[in-house]
């Protein structure tokens, strides 16, 4: 009798144990998901400007807003799986779709990252890229 009765006492000293290992676990868990949702995702928000189909493929322009830095917009081109960026600029103006998947990308003055020139290719995955370099600058139009 002596004997299950240790065996019952080792049991459930074991299970207790046990038991509060599970319990810290949920507790730093729940403690990280805590810590987490009182921190603002620092991520900038990203801001479709244009979206159009040219041919079998989509090109997208946007932009990562951010309060913080000049974040230079983006252009994109996907076609099912398969996604490859067509610029990267800080000048960028318009986007248009010319039709015999042709795309024409507007830019105030020569294409540019961070007032470096920057060069771009003229026809990525069966899509021509037509570059207009004539847009006027928006700062010289607000004065």
């Amino acid at each position: 009798m002596v004997n299950i009765l240790i065996r019952v006492a080792a049991f459930i000293w074991m299970f207790r144990e046990i038991f509060n290992r599970i319990m810290r676990i949920i507790f730093l868990i729940s403690l990280a998901f805590f810590l987490k949702s009182c921190v603002r995702d620092m991520t900038p928000a990203k801001k479709i400007l244009k979206s159009m189909k040219v041919g079998k493929a989509e090109v997208e322009w946007f932009s990562f807003s951010s309060a913080y830095a000049d974040v230079p917009d983006c252009i994109t081109i996907k076609k099912g799986k398969w996604i490859d960026t067509i610029c990267r600029s800080n000048n960028i103006a318009d986007l248009q779709d010319l039709g015999n998947n042709e795309v024409l990308i507007g830019f105030y003055g020569r294409p540019n990252r961070y007032g470096k020139l920057i060069e771009l290719n003229q026809s990525i995955s069966g899509i021509t890229i037509v570059v207009d370099t004539a847009y006027a600058n928006r700062a010289k139009s607000v004065y």
